[in-house]
């Protein structure tokens, strides 16, 4: 395996499965590195045999209409405006039926299938307004916060708004003003939306709410929560007496808690809870590096008994169904997996997208006597001329008795180690295929990876162990993992290297200037400087939470001060390869820049991998042609620097392409 193999990788997204279960439209994606861009089109399962259903490169958002007779989806154009398409359920020509937009949210079909409602972008009152972007010059008049995010980039003052469109009709806004809106749902009857929005939400917060609004009304919204929580797409019961959602009844948005599913009914009476222990993590928590995941929407069983879910319990994310009523719960499927997209059919057939140790991903159908089938594999040939590492894995104990969890991918006998460390902090690897681990194993590295506290999936307490003990916990459970790795190996002390992206970069950082048990590091997308990240990342809030620090202006930052990583940069030893991306909103690009200027002044040995155009997510969804480079930066540096390989480490050494890449990665 080289770096440039991942071009070849398919990957399958957004699985539906037609109401009467007949067929599933989803989302293929290639990568295509002769035009530098991730290319989408829908493919359709049927009879066993997968095909190109259109025939565009910037395909999404698959639905199918109640009657099973036509597919909404969004297509998005050479000028990154998205349009909204229908196209019959048996192929033929697409027509548009909305666009452009800015930006635009997946569609929603009424019952009688003649309209589509959707969130998109639109202007708000002019009183309404907290941002003004003058197009011709690019300024921005900011009145408030937020104004940007790492996802969408730097906002141009028009908010996600709920529209409904007649299939051979106009296009009308059913719920406008000072709010962002999320994917509508349509009640049974037709006559209402019920959609997640932040009408009123303190500045800073990342709070919402469930309302709804009528569909031909107007635009007056009903809140139908009240707790200023985070919560997800809302879906009706097929009797329209409630709504099913995952959410958490405060704004915690990094993981520490747990979400819980929610009933809340439409004829009075108070949200309930169907999990109010928050034992486990309900959504997907697991962490790859082929695709950037989202949790599917609740579905509701025939007959309204059961509500199904992702739920995330130990590197694994499985579908569940819960009762109604609370009582009890039921898994469904997901051994060893983690299942990262899913939908229902009316019968209760469910479709889903999953991927394992040692499988990039696929599609699955689960009948509703529980018989699980499995399509063909779009990756089978690949696999098959880069047959996976399985890799082994053990639950390693902390100093208090903790039992952690670690997966090893053995190189050859003699090869050395690299540590990797995940992001987050809350995240969790698991049971899934991670194309970063395969090449460097393939490539002569092991890889050790595994789940300190902190990590999602070991329920709330394990996530939020590590509240205000960032270098701390965190650190002695990751060498904890660092050692057992060695004594399962017997791996060359002098041999082992740490990499890792976001918290796991900041870990890097940290790592190399509080221990001398590692010969190099790759720090990426990292966190550095606590005071200057609290004040230019587009979630402000967050660092002072996770490190149960005084707020950033109420000691002038001198708690942030003292724990940042960088201010241990004098004592790191281990020569260091930073990466950073210059569109980066979540950890801004001076945190790579400032330590690199701190190591070359300090006389250290430090490189500087700059990449420009994407954001946090580039080793998810940048471009081609940077995750290229990425891949290959990683797998020289690492190398170079264990005894693997000795190359001439002239300007762009990093950069240049392995014997055996194709003339067109070069």
């Amino acid at each position: 395996m080289l770096p440039s193999d991942f071009l070849g990788l398919i990957c399958v997204e957004d699985p539906q499965i037609a109401p009467d279960a007949s067929a599933i439209v989803y989302v293929r994606v290639r990568q295509n590195l002769a035009e530098n861009r991730t290319e989408r089109s829908l493919w359709r399962a049927r009879d066993g045999k997968l095909e190109a259903f259109t025939q565009g490169i910037a395909d999404r958002a698959p639905r199918w209409s109640p009657n099973g007779r036509a597919i909404a989806f969004l297509r998005t154009d050479p000028e990154k405006k998205t349009h909204l398409f229908a196209i019959p359920a048996d192929g033929g020509e697409p027509r548009e039926v909305a666009g452009p937009f800015g930006r635009c949210g997946a569609p929603a079909w009424s019952p009688d299938g003649s309209r589509i409602a959707f969130a998109a972008a639109a202007l708000p009152d002019s009183a309404d307004a907290g941002l003004v972007f003058d197009e011709p010059s690019g300024a921005r008049h900011i009145l408030r916060l937020p104004y940007k995010s790492d996802a969408l980039g730097l906002f141009d003052g028009k908010r996600m708004q709920i529209h409904v469109a007649q299939l051979d009709g106009p296009v009308r806004v059913v719920a406008k003003g000072a709010f962002e809106a999320g994917t509508p749902a349509w009640s049974p009857d037709g006559k209402r939306l019920a959609f997640v929005a932040n009408p009123g939400v303190v500045e800073g917060s990342f709070a919402n709410d469930v309302y709804a609004v009528d569909a031909d009304g107007d635009g007056t919204l009903q809140r139908l929560t009240a707790m200023n929580g985070l919560f997800g797409t809302p879906a009706f019961s097929r009797d329209g007496n409630e709504l099913a959602v995952l959410g958490n009844d405060t704004d915690e948005f990094a993981g520490r808690r747990n979400q819980q599913l929610w009933c809340i009914p439409l004829r009075g009476g108070a949200p309930r809870s169907l999990t109010p222990a928050r034992r486990l993590y309900l959504g997907d928590g697991i962490i790859a590096d082929l695709r950037v995941h989202e949790n599917a929407n609740p579905y509701w069983s025939p007959g309204d008994r059961e509500i199904v879910v992702q739920r995330s319990q130990e590197g694994v994310c499985e579908l569940i169904a819960y009762a109604r009523d609370g009582s009890s719960e039921r898994r469904i499927t997901g051994a060893d997996s983690e299942i990262y997209a899913f939908s229902g059919a009316r019968d209760g057939t469910l479709a889903f997208a999953a991927t394992t140790l040692g499988d990039p991903g696929s599609l699955h159908v689960v009948a509703p006597d529980g018989a699980l089938s499995h399509l063909p594999n779009e990756n089978a040939e690949w696999l098959a001329a880069h047959p996976p590492v399985v890799p082994e894995r053990s639950r390693p104990h902390a100093a208090d008795g903790t039992e952690l969890d670690l997966w090893l991918l053995r190189a050859n006998p003699d090869a050395a180690l690299v540590h990797a460390i995940h992001g987050g902090p809350h995240g969790a690897y698991g049971c899934a295929y991670f194309f970063e681990f395969q090449l460097l194993a393939a490539m002569g590295l092991s890889v050790a990876y595994g789940n300190p506290r902190g990590s999602q999936t070991y329920g709330e307490a394990y996530a939020d162990a590590i509240t205000g003990r960032w270098g701390e916990l965190d650190a002695a459970d990751l060498l904890t993992m660092r050692e057992a790795a060695v004594r399962a190996g017997g791996f060359d002390r002098s041999r082992i290297g740490v990499e890792g992206g976001s918290y796991g970069g900041l870990m890097t950082t940290w790592l190399l200037g509080h221990d001398r048990g590692y010969r190099c590091g790759v720090s990426m997308r990292a966190v550095n400087d606590y005071v200057s990240f609290a004040g230019a990342s587009d979630i402000p809030n967050f660092i002072e939470r996770e490190l149960a620090a005084p707020s950033w202006g109420d000691d002038g930052g001198r708690r942030l001060f003292e724990l940042s990583p960088i201010r241990a940069a004098a004592a790191i030893e281990a020569p260091l390869l930073i990466v950073h991306s210059d569109r980066d909103l979540r950890c801004p690009i001076d945190q790579g820049e400032q330590l690199f200027q701190r190591l070359r002044l300090l006389g250290k040995t430090a490189e500087f991998v700059r990449f420009t155009g994407d954001g946090h997510d580039l080793s998810r969804s940048g471009s081609p042609r940077n995750r290229l480079l990425r891949y290959r930066a990683l797998a020289h540096w690492l190398r170079a620097h264990l005894g693997v390989e000795d190359p001439k480490r002239d300007a762009g050494w990093l950069f240049a392409p392995y014997e055996g890449e194709p003339e067109a990665a070069t």
